[in-house]
């Protein structure tokens, strides 16, 4: 009897004191899941604004009608000349907005882009060196598509499209500007280029990009008077422009936030 009563102290014992030890030892040490990468999402509606320089080139060739001279003077006679080539460099500025679509590393995109500009050159006419011509374009719209390459935040792309440039031509006589005539006009071309876009914060983005502009050649028309004489006259008017722009973006919601 005293031996049972003795387990049963003993086993008491080690009940009372099972919560207690148990209390003493360490709780297991757990890490928390490291944090998921977000890569960098492309996707999404952009506006901005960008800021830089252009250089232009434009040559001319002149059709003139000239007038004999003399007691019976004959019939106009039909001149044409090459007056040379003008350029210059001056600074642009402006805004886009686009939309970015990306799948993997790969992010295609539209843009519509708007620059001011004062790209004005001017040079003495080679086949009528009396007169100088001059050519400003005052206005640079870029309708294009874009492809690129993603690296995360990195965006390596080309571009291509339309191009519309607005253009002011004159022709005046070197000595003196008061008797000048002008034409203007607004011309399509196209566009190719390319950029890279570094996004520096979740929206924000900035990019180095370069286009090159051709519209072409087109004839412009002078009125009659002291330079282009009793007729009107003709030139043929090439140009094409390269545009160096530094670039900021703002980026809204992407496709997966709507989701």
């Amino acid at each position: 009897m005293r031996k049972s009563v003795s387990a049963l102290l003993a086993a008491a014992c080690v009940a009372a004191a099972s919560p207690a030890f148990a209390a003493d030892i360490p709780a297991p040490v757990t890490k928390a899941p490291p944090a998921a990468v977000v890569a960098y999402n492309w996707s999404g509606f952009y506006v901005g604004g960008h800021a830089g320089g252009g250089r232009q080139r434009n040559c001319e060739v002149s059709t003139r009608s000239i007038v004999g001279t003399g007691p019976s003077p004959g019939p106009p006679t039909t001149v044409t000349s090459s007056e040379g080539c003008h350029r210059d460099t001056d600074v642009v500025s402006g805004g886009q907005v686009g939309v970015n679509w990306q799948s993997g590393s790969l992010v295609l995109g539209a843009e519509a882009s708007g620059s001011w500009a004062n790209l004005k050159g001017s040079s003495v006419s080679e086949g009528f060196p009396l007169f100088t011509n001059e050519t400003r374009t005052d206005a640079i719209g870029l309708f294009t598509g874009r492809l690129g390459v993603a690296w995360d935040n990195a965006l390596l792309y080309v571009k291509g499209g339309a191009a519309r440039t607005h253009n002011k031509y004159t022709a005046f006589p070197t000595a003196s500007l008061a008797a000048s005539t002008s034409t203007s006009d607004s011309r399509w071309g196209w566009t190719a280029g390319g950029g890279f876009e570094y996004g520096f914060a979740p929206n924000w983005s900035a990019a180095l990009e370069y286009d090159f502009i051709d519209t072409g050649t087109r004839s412009e028309v002078f009125p009659a008077g002291l330079v282009c004489g009793t007729a009107p006259c003709t030139s043929l008017i090439d140009q094409y422009i390269h545009m160096v722009t530094l670039r900021l973006n703002y980026r809204f919601a992407s496709w997966t936030a709507w989701r």
